[in-house]
C-alpha cells in the first residue's frame, strides 16, 4: 500500500465511524503498527490541518472536509481497457510521484499480475519514442528519463484528451439541467451582429459557458446573495465601454425574457468579461490583465500568480494567456466567496470532466491543493471540474492557435457578409484556419498581433506586413484553391520560424568564424575563448576551466570538437563556431569543426533537443560539405533550418 493509499484508507475509515476510534482498532484495521498509526494521523494533520481530531478517546474526523478529500482522490471508474490503463499508470507515476508494486498496480487496475506484466511491456516500447523507459526493479514499477521527455509525454496525452474536445456547445450542454447553449449562442451572435461585433469561436464558447453557468448557478441556489462591496460593483460596471455596455445591456434583457430566474445584471456583466477583452470593433475599450488587482484585489491577483508558476512547473503548461487569467481571476473570486459563505454548486453534471479527461482533472486537482493552501478551503469535487471547464477550454483554444494559421477578413462596408465568408472559410478550412476577425476596414489602431493572414474582399495598404489574398466576395473554387496553397505554406513557414528562434538562441553571429586558420586546438581555445569573454558571453575563468577539461580528456571526436567547461556555472547559454575546410590538430584527431560550448543548467534540455539534431545531421557526408562551403552566419542559419 502506498503512502497515499494509506492515508485514504485512513480518513474513509474514519469518516465511517459515529464515535470515537481508539490507535488499536485503527491499528488492526490498517494492518499496521500503533506507532504507524500515530505517524500517519501526524501526516494527514499536517496536509489537511484539523482534519483529525485526537484524544484519550482515540480519533474523530471532520467528516465535511474528509468527504472533500476522499471526493477529490476516489475514482468512481476503473479502467476498461489498455489505453486507460497505461494513462493510470503514467499518471500515477510521473504525476502523483507514485511508486507502486506490481501487486498493488494489478489490484488497482484489476488485471492480474501476469496481464500487467505484458502491458508494462508493451507500454515500454511505446514510451521508448520519448526517450523513457519502464523499470520494475524489486517489484516497484518505475518510468525513468529526462523531466523534459516526461514532460512531454504528459502533454501529448492531454492534447490526445482534447483532440475530440470535450468543450464544444453540445457536449458540454450535458452538465445543465436549465439553460439551452445552442439558444443563447443565438441570441448572443445575434446582437453582437445588429451592433456589427464580432467574436472568435472561442471567445464565443467561453462566453456563451460563462452565461449559462451564471443563470444555472443562479436558478439552482435563490439564496445567493450578492456580496460584492459598492465599489466592486461600480468597478465591474465601469469595464466596458459604452458601445460594451450597450450590448450587455441587451443580452440581459433578452435572457430574462428566457430564464427568469434570480440573476442580476451585475452577474451578466462579470460573464461579459471575456467579451469585453475580445470582441472586436472600432469602438471598443478593452480590459487587461494589469487591472486585475484593483478590481478585484491583491488576494486575487497573488493566488493566480502562484497557479500558474506552479501548474508551469509540474505539468510544463503554460497558463499565462491575458484572456485565460483575466476570466480565471473572475472564477476565482467567485469560488472563494462560494466557499467563504458554504454554498455549492449543485445540479451540474461534472462527473463525466473527471471521468473522460483525468489529466485536465489531475491539473484541477492541483489547482485546487493551491487554493487550499492559500485559502484553508478544502475544494468540493464540483468546484473542481469547474475549474477543469476553464483549463480545459484553454488547452484547446491554445492547440488551435498553435495548429491552425490565424486569419482575419476584411470585407469593407458589409460586415454581415464579411460573417457569411467567414462562417463558409471555417467550414472548408476548420483543421487549418482560424478566423479570428471580421472588420470593414484597417485602421491605424487595429490589433494586427498574431495575425498569420488578411483576407479581403478589396485591395488593401501593401504596406501591411502580413501576408494577404483579395478573394471573391462570393469566394470562388479558385479561392478556395489559392487559400489552400497560402495557408500551407503559412504553416511550413510557422515550423521554420520555430525551428530558427530556437537555433538562434544558442548560435551568434559574432561567434561565428570561417575565416580563422589555426594551427593546433590550443590556437583555437585561446583565440575563441578571448572573443567570447570580450563580448562578455562568458566570464574570465571560462578559458581556464576549457583547459582544464582538456588535460582530462581531449573533446575532438573524429572530425568534430565540442570543448566545455566541466561545471554548469555558465554566464549565459552560447556556442561559438568555427568552420576549418583546413582540418586542426586537436588531439589524435583532424577537425574541421567546432562547437565552444558555454551553457546555462535550465537549457540543456532546449540544448539537447537542438545538438542532438546537428550531431546527427553532420554524419551526412553531402550535409558536412556543404557546411564547410558555408561563408556567412545567414547561410550557417539557413542550412540549419533547411536540413530540419
Amino acid at each position: 500500500m502506498t503512502n497515499l493509499d494509506k492515508k485514504l484508507q485512513t480518513i474513509s475509515y474514519l469518516n465511517n465511524q459515529t464515535n470515537w476510534t481508539t490507535t488499536a482498532t485503527l491499528a488492526n484495521y490498517l494492518d499496521i503498527s500503533v506507532r504507524s498509526v500515530k505517524y500517519c494521523i501526524s501526516e494527514i494533520n499536517k496536509e489537511y490541518p484539523k482534519l483529525i481530531l485526537s484524544s484519550n478517546k482515540g480519533y474523530k474526523i471532520d467528516k465535511e472536509q474528509a468527504r472533500a478529500i476522499l471526493n477529490v482522490h476516489t475514482s468512481s471508474s476503473i479502467p476498461r481497457n489498455y489505453e486507460e490503463r497505461k494513462r493510470e499508470i503514467i499518471i500515477s507515476i510521473l504525476l502523483e510521484k507514485q511508486r507502486p508494486t506490481i501487486s498493488e498496480l494489478s489490484e488497482r487496475l484489476c488485471i492480474s499480475p501476469v496481464t500487467l506484466q505484458n502491458e508494462l511491456s508493451k507500454i515500454r516500447t511505446e514510451i521508448s519514442k520519448y526517450h523513457l523507459n519502464v523499470h520494475t526493479r524489486n517489484d516497484i514499477v518505475s518510468i525513468t528519463g529526462l523531466s523534459k521527455d516526461k514532460r512531454k509525454i504528459i502533454l501529448d496525452l492531454i492534447n490526445n484528451e482534447i483532440q475530440n474536445s470535450y468543450f464544444s456547445l453540445d457536449r458540454v450542454q450535458l452538465i445543465f439541467t436549465t439553460v439551452d447553449l445552442t439558444k443563447i449562442e443565438k441570441l448572443v451572435t445575434g446582437i453582437l451582429t445588429e451592433n456589427e461585433y464580432f467574436l472568435d469561436s472561442y471567445s464565443l464558447f467561453n462566453y456563451v459557458l460563462h452565461i449559462a453557468l451564471t443563470i444555472e448557478l443562479r436558478g439552482n441556489r435563490q439564496d445567493m446573495k450578492d456580496v460584492r462591496s459598492p465599489i466592486e460593483q461600480e468597478a465591474l460596471m465601469e469595464l466596458g465601454s459604452p458601445h460594451v455596455q450597450k450590448i450587455v445591456n441587451e443580452i440581459y434583457l433578452k435572457l430574462k425574457e428566457i430564464y427568469n430566474t434570480d440573476y442580476s445584471l451585475l452577474d451578466i456583466y462579470q460573464a461579459s468579461v471575456l467579451m469585453m477583452t475580445r470582441v472586436v470593433s472600432n469602438h471598443v475599450s478593452s480590459i487587461s490583465y494589469n487591472q486585475i488587482e484593483s478590481i478585484l484585489g491583491k488576494d486575487i491577483s497573488d493566488l493566480l500568480e502562484m497557479i500558474v508558476a506552479s501548474v508551469d512547473d509540474t505539468y510544463c503548461v503554460n497558463l499565462r494567456n491575458e484572456n485565460f487569467l483575466i476570466r480565471f481571476a473572475f472564477h476565482l473570486k467567485n469560488l472563494l466567496v462560494r466557499l467563504e459563505h458554504h454554498i455549492e454548486i449543485t445540479n451540474l453534471q461534472f462527473s463525466g470532466i473527471k471521468n473522460d479527461y483525468p489529466l485536465i482533472y489531475a491539473i484541477s486537482v492541483h489547482i485546487s491543493n493551491i487554493i487550499y493552501k492559500f485559502s484553508g478551503y478544502v475544494l468540493p469535487e464540483d468546484e473542481i471540474a469547474y475549474i477543469a471547464l476553464h483549463v480545459g477550454v484553454l488547452m484547446d483554444e491554445n492547440k488551435a492557435l498553435r495548429d491552425k494559421v490565424n486569419a482575419i477578413i476584411i470585407c469593407p462596408n458589409y460586415y454581415s457578409l464579411g460573417q457569411k465568408i467567414s462562417k463558409k472559410l471555417s467550414s472548408i478550412y476548420s483543421e487549418n484556419l482560424l478566423i479570428s476577425n471580421v472588420l470593414t476596414s484597417i485602421r491605424n489602431d487595429t490589433d494586427l498581433y498574431g495575425v498569420d493572414l488578411i483576407l479581403s474582399t478589396e485591395p488593401i495598404d501593401t504596406s501591411i506586413p502580413i501576408r494577404h489574398y483579395i478573394l471573391n466576395p462570393f469566394v470562388t473554387e479558385t479561392d478556395i484553391r489559392n487559400i489552400f496553397t497560402i495557408v500551407d505554406d503559412i504553416k511550413s513557414n510557422k515550423i521554420k520560424n520555430i525551428i530558427r528562434d530556437k537555433i538562434m538562441y544558442f548560435f551568434h553571429e559574432d561567434l561565428f568564424f570561417t575565416d580563422k586558420k589555426f594551427k593546433n586546438d590550443v590556437e583555437a581555445i585561446k583565440t575563441m575563448c578571448d572573443i567570447m569573454i570580450s563580448h562578455q558571453y562568458v566570464d574570465t575563468s571560462y578559458k581556464e576551466e576549457i583547459y582544464a577539461h582538456e588535460k582530462i580528456s581531449p573533446s575532438s571526436y573524429g572530425n568534430i570538437a565540442i570543448p566545455h567547461p566541466l561545471n554548469n556555472k555558465a554566464k549565459s547559454s552560447v556556442i561559438a563556431v568555427s568552420l576549418n575546410p583546413e582540418p586542426i590538430s586537436w588531439g589524435i584527431n583532424q577537425v574541421n569543426l567546432v562547437f565552444m560550448l558555454s551553457l546555462k543548467e535550465e537549457d540543456r534540455d532546449l540544448f539537447s533537443d537542438i545538438f542532438e539534431f546537428i550531431t546527427q545531421i553532420l554524419k551526412d557526408e553531402h550535409i558536412f560539405k556543404k557546411i564547410m562551403s558555408i561563408k556567412t552566419y545567414d547561410e550557417f542559419i539557413n542550412s540549419l533550418v533547411s536540413f530540419y
